[in-house]
């Protein structure tokens, strides 16, 4: 079971060269090959943008309202969670105490805010979190965090993808792609792009289907 990046690293080697003979950290081979896993997270971390939402993101954000209604995020976020249900997608939720905010557009926010109308609403809009009313004190707030990148010495660190077999053929297309060998590339796309299409299909299966979910609830 392929669980850090030393280990999905050690995985392409084998696959490309079929020895055991592993380029270390400082090597060209190694650089190059962490850079394009980092190039594959990036793209898996990209699919948060077309509605998927990984499991294994799903953080919780506790923060403290300051009473501008302008408040930050988490550093690591990355958007806001939606639960999911037999309904379809619900509206990002937040809690403060016993009052729960849904998430609008930052249009809609905006709107609200000008209008006085409209209450318990937050938006994202320049990196922060705006909120109508303000909140003044502690709140938390489901969402998706950053996917985590690696640098050459962090190999061990966990991975949080779930097939990390995906970050396997990827890189290996890319070796191939340097190598100008077109048969290699496109085998190794099509395995990528195989594996991609069952972290989604899992992650849809992973959605809650309880209308009554809601973290920090």
């Amino acid at each position: 079971m392929i669980e850090t990046i030393e280990e999905v690293l050690q995985e392409v080697h084998k696959k490309y060269t079929k020895n055991t003979e592993y380029p270390v950290p400082g090597d060209d081979d190694f650089t190059f090959r962490l850079t394009h896993a980092n190039d594959g997270i990036g793209i898996h971390e990209g699919e948060v943008s077309e509605g998927v939402q990984w499991s294994e993101l799903i953080d919780e954000f506790a923060g403290t309202g300051t009473g501008t209604g302008v408040d930050d995020l988490a550093d690591d976020f990355l958007a806001t969670y939606r639960r999911r249900d037999e309904n379809g997608d619900h509206p990002a939720e937040l809690y403060a105490g016993t009052i729960t905010y849904y998430e609008v557009t930052p249009g809609q926010g905006m709107l609200a805010k000008r209008n006085g109308l409209g209450g318990n609403v937050f938006w994202i809009a320049g990196k922060k979190l705006h909120t109508f009313p303000v909140i003044t004190g502690s709140f938390t707030m489901p969402y998706l965090r950053k996917e985590t990148r690696y640098e050459e010495g962090t190999e061990t660190t966990p991975i949080d993808m779930t097939n990390p077999l995906f970050l396997v053929f990827y890189i290996l297309s890319m070796m191939f792609l340097k190598d100008r060998n077109a048969m290699g590339f496109n085998a190794n796309q099509q395995l990528s792009l195989e594996e991609m299409r069952k972290m989604r299909l899992k992650a849809n299966q992973d959605q809650p289907n309880d209308s009554s979910f809601g973290i920090g609830m």
